[in-house]
């Protein structure tokens, strides 16, 4: 047998104002600033996994990360994946250095002073 899942409690525009301000308006897993409208509340463990609905179990989160954690991820995993996204590979870099190495020249259809 499973667990029994706890039952998702709707929160207070109270509670919500309160974990933003708890958070310093930024994202949890991030750390980017948000707007109170571009962010919400999310479970720190999420209720499938057996977490519960009091306020030591949630934390603000953007948009962004909240969607690529979901019920599954933890905040190491999302960090984990943030970090392989923003990190370029090295083929792109040798691309860019490539079409920065280019001689435009031959393409000059005039002659500037």
């Amino acid at each position: 047998m499973g667990r029994k899942m706890v039952k998702r409690k709707r929160l207070s525009r109270t509670i919500e104002k309160a974990i933003y301000e708890k958070y310093n308006h930024k994202c949890a897993i991030c750390e980017r600033n948000t707007a109170f409208d571009d962010g919400e509340v999310d479970h720190i463990v999420s209720l499938p996994r057996g977490g519960i609905n009091d306020p030591s179990n949630l934390q603000w989160l953007c948009h962004r990360c909240n969607k690529l954690k979901g019920h599954t991820r933890t905040n190491e995993e999302v960090k984990t994946l943030l970090r392989k996204v923003s990190k370029p590979k090295e083929e792109t870099k040798s691309l860019e250095k490539k079409k920065e190495e280019k001689d435009w020249s031959k393409y000059r259809i005039y002659k500037v002073n």
